[in-house]
């Protein structure tokens, strides 16, 4: 039985750290190994569960990613988040980094199909 893809977003492997705030005492922090404009995969154990929010600091060599976001699978090995609201300079940056990676290219229509945008919190809210 064939399994359809539901990613709505290009993927790209990544090394980089994400600190997650849960709103608990301690905040978690795990290694990212794939990115894209709709969310990353995080390894390492993690006693969340689909649907949990979280704010999200992305630690990139040159700056950190700001981000909303909500668990949406949990295995063995690590845990999906999608990103649900972003700051605009934070959603730039990223868009500008996945373009300038080596062979990927995120098509603008792949942004603004999916991406609406709340003014009055100067945040990108996926949609």
């Amino acid at each position: 039985m064939e399994c359809a893809n539901r990613r709505h977003f290009i993927r790209l492997k990544v090394r980089h750290e994400a600190v997650l705030d849960f709103g608990l005492p301690q905040q978690e922090q795990h290694a990212v190994c794939n990115l894209s404009l709709g969310g990353m995969f995080v390894t390492g154990p993690s006693s969340q569960q689909p649907g949990d929010i979280c704010q999200i600091r992305l630690k990139t060599a040159s700056e950190d990613i700001k981000a909303k976001g909500e668990v949406v699978r949990v295995s063995g090995d690590g845990m999906a988040l999608k990103f649900t609201a972003m700051p605009i300079d934070s959603f730039l940056f990223l868009q500008t980094a996945l373009n300038a990676a080596d062979g990927f290219f995120a098509p603008a229509e792949e942004a603004v199909s999916r991406i609406g945008f709340a003014q009055e919190d100067a945040l990108l809210v996926y949609s």
